[in-house]
């Protein structure tokens, strides 16, 4: 995990010294993400964060903290056990959201 975290955080460094958003894709990582983020990059850079999966709650913080930043859903919002990602697309501003395909890998459940 230590590996994965600088590895993110040299990451974030040549972002920002290149002035380029950062595409995050954290799945179950959510809030070492924003921890790290947080630290490390001002509050207006631009941020997607790729394939959301995590709770409202950490979506809100993130959204507060950072303006410039975008949650993307998949077609798991889809799926019968992913609640969590259906409130976050319930709940996060519109202006803030994104619709990912993610295809083939995330495609929508027949469930619903």
């Amino acid at each position: 995990v230590e590996t994965q975290k600088d590895a993110f955080i040299a990451q974030i460094e040549h972002a920002l010294k290149l002035n380029l958003p950062f595409v995050i894709h954290g799945r179950a990582a959510e809030m070492d993400a924003f921890e790290i983020m947080k630290a490390k990059a001002p509050k207006d850079h631009r941020i997607h964060f790729h394939c959301y999966s995590g709770s409202w709650n950490t979506a809100r913080k993130m959204l507060e903290h950072f303006p410039n930043m975008y949650l993307g859903v998949t077609g798991l919002v889809t799926f019968s056990t992913a609640s969590d990602v259906r409130e976050v697309a319930r709940k996060v501003p519109l202006d803030r959201l994104l619709v990912e395909t993610d295809a083939p890998y995330m495609k929508p459940s027949n469930a619903l």
